[in-house]
């Protein structure tokens, strides 16, 4: 459980400005692909905990975040050919959706694929991603703006109140956090 919680903020405006920073990145390594899938695994690890923790207001732990899906093609996706992404899903028919920031944090915490999206001058664009559980359903993308924008957001969000209540049923606390204090 967090108990305070602003260190964790802290580090996500962190990693929301690296994100920025590869978004003009025009040399991609082995190293960068590795950091910045540590960048965003671990930033929504820590997304999910300060969820768990009652750290950020319900009204953006249930926002909708805009998504794209692309349907699988119905071969095999393995361990040895997790990254023909273009072969095992159909990158020709995109399909617009909307997920909650748990279920994407759930996602690429549990990723089967992940990959970087870039431009032809090398900046990233976005990230392609699926669990193991999802990945005989549907191949995801976030933009990169998007993903920034959400650590950004979580980062500065501050619950202004938080009720709880026993439930006698589950033998715990029914939790209800926010709004979101405005700073005058």
């Amino acid at each position: 459980m967090i108990w305070e919680s602003a260190y964790w903020k802290e580090e996500l405006f962190r990693k929301a400005n690296r994100l920025k920073r590869r978004q003009i990145q025009r040399r991609w390594v082995e190293r960068s692909h590795a950091g910045l899938e540590k960048d965003v695994m671990i930033g929504f690890y820590s997304i999910r905990k300060l969820i768990e923790s009652h750290k950020i207001s319900d009204e953006l732990r249930d926002r909708l975040v805009p998504l794209r899906r692309y349907p699988w093609t119905g071969r095999d996706v393995t361990f040895m050919n997790w990254d023909k992404i273009d072969r095992n899903y159909d990158l020709e028919s995109p399909v617009e959706l909307k997920q909650s920031i748990t279920w994407i944090a759930n996602q690429l915490i549990h990723s089967f694929v992940f990959m970087a999206m870039c431009s032809e001058g090398g900046g990233l664009e976005s990230i392609l991603f699926n669990s193991d559980y999802t990945r005989r359903k549907n191949l995801y993308e976030i933009g990169i703006n998007q993903l920034i924008a959400l650590f950004e957001e979580v980062g500065a969000n501050d619950p202004g109140t938080m009720r709880a209540i026993f439930n006698g049923k589950t033998l715990d606390y029914a939790v209800t956090v926010g709004p979101t204090m405005e700073m005058p």
